[in-house]
């Protein structure tokens, strides 16, 4: 577990920030080591989670909330649903919990639902992102993760919010997988979204019949060469590509199909 400041703890994929009588937890995470690490805080420090912040609803950021709930069952979760037809923040709010102010950012894009918050904190220009950062590596033409594709669903949601980030003065980006980053992070996604934008504009412009999955990998492998990644055919086998890879990437696809309908 790593500590910012004395006060935010980042664990496997959840974070704790300390208050004076209680602590905010940022996403809940799922491994059991993130519980561990977060109840020894608590009974060490004798300060109950107050607050829980979910950045979206993957499993991954909320299965760990029905066991907090059961420790602290009073503890308020904060997060982006709808009410009615409108989402919960439509745009951003500050709260104060503590002696810190909290800055909810709606950052729709990574999940299919749209859902998706980040957690600012102005003052220590430290940032909660969920999954909105995945540069799957140290520079565009290096990736060292499992894919060199960001994940997400709503692709022009997700370019405007990485936008919006990119805009703020932050120094800190911690995301919902226990990673910290700077902002050299948030342009290496962001470049990625683009390229993977602007070869799916280029694909289907070269042939608008193409089956969107043949599409879809036809951008992959040239993000993956530009990229330097090299288990390109190991990815394409692997559950997770379907699940995740390719749903950004059939997102760009779908929608220059449709344009260039409209166009005909």
């Amino acid at each position: 577990m790593r500590k910012l400041f004395n006060k935010i703890f980042v664990s496997e994929d959840a974070s704790l920030v300390r208050e004076k009588d209680f602590f905010v937890l940022v996403d809940a995470g799922c491994e059991p080591k993130t519980r561990g690490d977060f109840m020894r805080l608590t009974r060490q420090t004798k300060k109950p989670i107050k607050y829980a912040f979910l950045t979206h609803h993957h499993w991954d950021h909320v299965h760990n909330i029905t066991y907090f709930r059961e420790k602290f069952p009073r503890i308020v979760v904060i997060s982006n649903h709808k009410l009615g037809s409108l989402m919960k923040f439509r745009q951003e709010e500050s709260m104060a919990l503590g002696d810190t102010e909290y800055v909810v950012i709606p950052t729709p894009g990574h999940s299919p639902k749209g859902d998706d918050i980040c957690v600012h904190m102005p003052e220590k220009k430290t940032i909660f992102v969920g999954d909105l950062c995945q540069p799957q590596g140290p520079f565009y033409h290096r990736t060292d993760f499992a894919t060199p594709v960001p994940y997400f669903h709503l692709g022009e949601e997700y370019i405007h919010s990485l936008k919006k980030i990119l805009g703020m003065k932050i120094n800190h980006i911690i995301t919902g997988h226990g990673m910290i980053f700077r902002k050299k992070a948030l342009e290496i996604t962001l470049e990625t979204a683009e390229r993977m934008r602007d070869i799916a504009k280029e694909t289907v412009k070269k042939n608008p019949e193409v089956k969107n999955s043949l599409a879809a990998k036809t951008i992959f492998e040239r993000i993956a060469q530009e990229r330097n990644f090299h288990n390109v055919q190991h990815r394409l086998k692997d559950p997770y590509y379907h699940e995740c890879d390719e749903q950004g990437l059939i997102y760009w696809v779908k929608k220059f199909k449709k344009e260039a309908s409209q166009h005909e």
